[in-house]
């Protein structure tokens, strides 16, 4: 009897030990995954932020190049009038000269008859 006592004060005292030692691997998992969590959650706010940052950049480029479109074709447009403006100068006085010489025919033509 003396014996099972023991056994059992011993299988007790096993038992608890047992017990502690699994509190403190469960208190170490827990801080191990909340240091994960924690890092999860910075990572996922700085991936956040840097999205927002990266869709906001985006989106400005293509407005820049969007106006830069619209000002290319706004100057080419431009030059396109400038060199048509350029063009009929340059035909002007060869229509002008045309015109003049026309008319001298006709004068020459009406003081003829």
């Amino acid at each position: 009897m003396k014996r099972s006592v023991e056994q059992l004060k011993h299988i007790d005292h096993l038992s608890r030990q047992v017990r502690h030692h699994r509190i403190h691997l469960n208190q170490m998992y827990d801080q191990k995954l909340s240091q994960e969590l924690h890092t999860l959650t910075k990572q996922y706010a700085q991936t956040l932020k840097y999205s927002k940052k990266e869709h906001k950049l985006e989106r400005r480029r293509k407005e820049v190049f969007d106006v830069t479109i619209r000002q290319i074709a706004h100057e080419r447009q431009h030059q396109s009038l400038s060199t048509n403006i350029i063009q009929n100068e340059q035909k002007l006085p060869k229509i002008s000269n045309q015109i003049n010489g026309h008319r001298d025919e006709l004068l020459e033509n009406c003081s003829s008859s």
